[in-house]
């Protein structure tokens, strides 16, 4: 099993890979290393998923406070963890379901 979500998630081609990408992430929650706020059925959900990665036609996109920070840092501006879960609560909370979550999302809440 791959070590980090990124690993785990990067070049998925397979149901096999992504349930094992799936599985780590549950492992992450569960060891509450990754803050998983507003959620609380956030392990359900990913459970089902997994049901459903088997067989196909399921899709989870996964940002983490890194992806914000490097992003942040890729544009000139320095952000702590603390800032940068903000961020990330902020757009759970108030992103629009037509637009998603996308780097020009993130780039106005880095610099609002």
């Amino acid at each position: 099993m791959k070590k980090t979500i990124a690993d785990a998630l990067n070049g998925i081609k397979t149901a096999k890979e992504a349930s094992e990408a799936l599985d780590l992430i549950l492992k992450v929650i569960r060891d509450k290393s990754l803050k998983v706020t507003k959620c609380p059925d956030a392990i359900d959900d990913i459970r089902r998923i997994k049901g459903h990665a088997d067989v196909g036609g399921v899709i989870a996109l996964i940002w983490t406070a890194d992806d914000i920070i490097d992003h942040a840092k890729d544009i000139g501006v320095r952000l702590s963890k603390k800032k940068a879960n903000e961020i990330l609560d902020t757009i759970s909370r108030r992103h629009d379901c037509n637009e998603g979550v996308n780097w020009d999302v993130i780039d106005v809440h880095i610099n609002f």
